[in-house]
């Protein structure tokens, strides 16, 4: 029992040091913009995974940063985050930069699995969300994607 606590620890040291944490950066740089719900196939363009302990017990989470093109007919590069795992309480959104990540915006915070979409023709963006243990939120975000075309 010892050894698998130990590695269960080192797990989650591992899969922590390879996310990607939300800091308290300036925020604004860029603004949201027009937001569009999803309901078109997707593309996935950065994934993060973390085992954590929540209010609803030790899960898996994944936060996924995925690209959507096609919307009425016409093609509009648009991005979103997407928490596989979710549950009541847990929070989604895309942090939107122009400035390569220096500075963003926080689209879309909501208690949901799935974030509005942004557009991201050249914006740098990332996926976050937020798991809550005793009243204390525990913040995850993938790495920044840079959308030149």
């Amino acid at each position: 029992m010892a050894s698998r606590t130990l590695s269960t620890a080192v797990s989650l040291t591992v899969a922590a040091v390879s996310l990607v944490a939300l800091s308290t950066g300036s925020a604004n740089a860029a603004s949201c913009g027009e937001s569009t719900s999803i309901n078109v196939s997707s593309s996935l363009l950065k994934s993060q995974s973390v085992w954590t302990d929540t209010d609803h017990g030790w899960r898996q989470v994944t936060v996924e940063l995925r690209q959507a093109g096609i919307f009425g007919g016409s093609v509009k590069d648009r991005s979103y985050a997407q928490m596989k795992g979710h549950r009541s309480g847990d929070l989604t959104w895309v942090d939107r930069s122009g400035d390569g990540g220096s500075t963003w915006a926080q689209c879309g915070l909501g208690n949901r699995a799935k974030s509005p979409a942004y557009k991201h023709r050249y914006m740098t963006m990332r996926a976050c969300m937020a798991v809550w243990k005793s009243g204390v939120s525990k913040t995850y975000c993938t790495y920044w994607h840079y959308d030149a075309d």
